[in-house]
């Protein structure tokens, strides 16, 4: 498998002219005096979104970032079976979006110079899949020395499906991807290989791109243990990426959770936040797709819930402990009650939970960490909540510049330079402040203090405030409560084994050295 990364650059370190350069490789704008001043600037490397499945560098407009004296660096990494196609046994050991990841920072840090750029200074950003990405690159031992700063956006590397942790999941996943090529007769690892590499790139193009056939996402919906109701409504890939990191050896010797255990992660200051509404983008389509309301549609949303059973920890009455702690008896909810439970779950167990696990992992472990609940909603924003994403078209100055897609007033523009600030302000110092706008400093998120900072609108203006433990019955319910039960569960199992039992750990507590649960 060839390494191959593309790199774009965007680099603003004056408001003078620029001229702009245009290789196959490299797209730079280097102005007046850029990388020829003897000060240096910091970097900020964002690493994009998508699932692993898609995306591309250019998601995120890095110009009007660079125009706080910050450098910014987008680039491309390979994406679905290309990036992350793996099995046991096999030529094929995946991980190879990760490996681009790492073949980036190491570019940027070795040629950032010639930029204007202080490699003593990267601070490396993700969104969603790429906040994942940025987590599990604080872990890897591929990644030592290549950044300082850390922020991670709506991802976390404890979220169940920054990884797989499913032990015959890539296997059959790899299975399925091989056989719609017409690669499954070959006998040898080599010859599948060969098969493979001389497969037309348009035709695993659109083999990637195409959703799975009935039959094909029946069969995976049966591996992973789902309902008859979901072989009906849902395919897996709606659930959880089909291609995604594996524990390698390599860029990843062990799960997230061990090598946290462990304590040695890359970064000193770490930023981590979601927006109030993460599982609203899921909810919206399933609940009106399947009319879910009144007495039926809560025997409904049962069976949505159990469609994620297969990707659920594996506790017994795990639906019903979730409905438990989430609703209330009796389940007879309308449509915006089971619209808004259902929102609460997703977001939660996906994005917003392991984000804070994240950020007490990282302070026990001594790095400086401040977190933020994104809850700003635009006076003209058509969308319904903060959903998924929401803050990242505020980071990249959308409002500022105009948008095609979108209207922005005054409140928005103000709310697009607070982040600005912010960000730009992290990536220079570690200290995300409003300086010089405001003297505002987010507070420093800690064991004994769970303060993050509060976006949201007051009487139509952007405000911020500081909040204490965001959540704190939801998410200790997924980050204490749901391991706990796994783990009596397990000690059951050990004390009266059914015939044939295998036990499998997936770590879900990180022990420090003298075996204190973090």
């Amino acid at each position: 498998v060839h390494q191959h990364v593309n790199i774009a650059h965007v680099l603003h370190v004056l408001p003078a002219p620029c001229a702009a350069l245009t290789t196959p490789l490299v797209r730079k704008t280097v102005c007046q005096h850029g990388h020829h001043s003897k000060h240096k600037y910091p970097v900020m490397v964002f690493v994009h979104g998508g699932s692993y499945q898609n995306g591309m560098g250019a998601m995120m407009d890095g110009d009007m970032l660079a125009t706080y004296d910050v450098i910014v660096v987008t680039f491309n990494y390979r994406l679905g079976a290309l990036g992350f196609l793996s099995a046991p046994d096999s030529p094929f050991t995946g991980n190879y979006g990760m490996l681009d990841q790492v073949a980036a920072l190491k570019w940027v840090k070795d040629n950032i110079h010639n930029f204007g750029g202080d490699p003593d200074r990267i601070t490396i950003d993700g969104h969603s899949a790429g906040g994942c990405s940025v987590g599990l690159l604080m872990l890897s031992p591929l990644a030592k020395g290549l950044f300082t700063g850390v922020i991670q956006q709506s991802g976390s590397p404890f979220a169940h499906w920054a990884v797989s942790r499913h032990p015959s999941s890539p296997n059959l996943y790899f299975k399925v991807f091989v056989t719609a090529l017409g690669c499954s007769g070959n006998s040898t690892a080599s010859q599948l290989k060969r098969c493979l590499q001389n497969v037309p790139t348009e035709v695993v193009e659109e083999i990637i791109m195409n959703e799975p056939d009935g039959e094909t996402a029946l069969v995976l919906l049966k591996h992973v243990g789902l309902t008859p109701y979901c072989e009906k409504t849902l395919d897996l890939s709606r659930v959880v990426p089909p291609f995604r990191p594996v524990v390698d050896g390599h860029f990843l010797p062990e799960l997230p959770e061990v090598l946290a255990a462990k304590g040695e992660v890359t970064g000193h200051h770490m930023l981590t936040g979601a927006t109030r509404d993460e599982g609203m983008i899921a909810a919206i389509p399933l609940v009106k797709r399947y009319k879910l309301e009144g007495f039926e549609g809560t025997q409904k949303l049962v069976a949505l819930m159990n469609c994620f059973r297969g990707d659920l920890p594996q506790v017994q009455g795990i639906v019903e402990s979730i409905l438990e702690a989430y609703a209330e008896w009796p389940y007879n909810m309308n449509d915006e009650e089971i619209k808004k439970h259902f929102s609460e779950i997703v977001g939660d167990y996906f994005i917003v939970a392991p984000t804070h696990k994240a950020a007490s992992v990282m302070a026990a472990l001594n790095l400086t960490v401040f977190v933020y609940n994104y809850e700003y909603r635009s006076n003209l924003d058509p969308w319904e909540g903060v959903i998924h994403g929401a803050e990242v078209f505020y980071l990249a100055g959308a409002p500022l510049k105009g948008h095609a897609n979108h209207r922005y007033d005054e409140s928005d523009k103000h709310m697009s330079r607070l982040l600005l600030t912010l960000w730009s302000n992290f990536v220079k110092n570690g200290l995300p402040s409003l300086v010089p706008l405001e003297n505002f400093h987010m507070p420093r998120f800690s064991l004994g203090q769970h303060a993050y900072t509060r976006f949201y609108s007051s009487e139509r203006t952007p405000t911020m405030s500081v909040g204490h433990d965001l959540r704190a019955d939801k998410l200790a319910f997924w980050n204490r409560r749901v391991p706990e039960m796994y783990q009596r569960q397990l000690d059951e199992l050990a004390k009266y084994p059914p015939a044939g039992t295998v036990f499998r750990r997936q770590g879900n507590f990180i022990r420090n050295s003298s075996g204190q649960r973090l």
